[in-house]
């Protein structure tokens, strides 16, 4: 008999980041724990309410769209974001004195696992968060990261130097885009912007083809075989390309804590298990 696991908790699951979330990778043997939970406990509601709070913290939200608000003047520069305004949102936005309404974008990797926030101080008298739509209640705009330096490339590109902590997943399957610069470095495709992506589908192999890139760099794409992820923990690369799409400098790595999350998922199956047999036959010792 297939015994269904109750996910009362589903409908809470939006804005949440951190360990938990590394846990979506590893949905398949959580499925099998909630399965192995009701059999021990006899589907008791509590036994199923406590595994509904773990798939909960499991589930990762998906990327959406972007508006970005960046302060005025000179580096280093606060840069805002919005992660649930849509291309309406972004064209109603007026931002509080001081501050310039910059692009929208749209995220293309499959789901932000982590946007804690700056790893170091925010610029001097850098507020937290900003409110710029008056549609969306309270400040919908979050201080995301901190563009700390920018060195022209030529052609309107330019390398800068961001400051952020922030972890995104492109999944298996998915076409991912990469510039490489003369050194070897690969960097990554990671939003575009809204009127771009009326002419350019990131979905295809080759899409960025058009490109014309800096002397020595070259750009590639290929269809991942399985999930990767991209991460920033501290300061780094960012490549900004006069069409509007971004591109951070990465190595593509399997996220690690996803095998650790596997790994636990595994033990506990064991444990459930071993627990079960040893009850079920304790009642023929002696």
């Amino acid at each position: 008999m297939q015994l269904e696991c109750p996910i009362p908790f589903k409908a809470l699951h939006g804005g949440l980041s951190g360990i938990g979330q590394s846990l979506e990778g590893v949905m398949p043997l959580m499925t099998m724990i909630c399965q192995e939970l009701a059999v021990a406990a006899g589907r008791r509601r509590r036994q199923l309410l406590l595994f509904s709070l773990l798939w909960l913290f499991a589930f990762t939200p998906p990327a959406a769209g972007l508006s970005e608000i960046h302060s005025s003047g000179g580096l280093p520069r606060g840069v805002y974001l919005c992660f649930a305004c849509n291309g309406s949102d972004h064209a109603s936005a007026v931002p509080p004195p001081g501050y310039a309404l910059r692009f929208g974008r749209e995220m293309l990797a499959s789901a932000i696992l982590r946007r804690t926030g700056l790893s170091g101080p925010a610029p001097f008298g850098a507020p937290a968060s900003l409110d710029a739509i008056s549609s969306i209640p309270g400040n919908e705009y979050e201080l995301a990261a901190v563009l700390e330096s920018v060195s022209p490339l030529g052609g309107g590109f330019a390398l800068a130097r961001v400051a952020r902590d922030s972890l995104w997943r492109f999944d298996a399957g998915s076409v991912v885009h990469l510039v490489t610069d003369p050194s070897g470095g690969d960097y990554v495709l990671f939003t575009a912007t809204y009127s771009q992506l009326v002419s350019v589908d990131p979905s295809l192999l080759g899409a960025y083809s058009f490109l014309a890139l800096p002397a020595s760099w070259t750009y590639s794409s290929q269809r991942l075989e399985q999930d990767f992820f991209l991460e920033s923990t501290a300061s780094v690369d960012v490549l900004f390309s006069p069409d509007g799409t971004l591109w951070q400098r990465a190595e593509l790595v399997p996220e690690p804590r996803t095998a650790l999350a596997s790994a636990v998922c595994v033990v506990l199956i064991a444990a459930i298990r071993r627990s079960q047999g040893t009850r079920s036959r304790s009642p023929g010792w002696g």
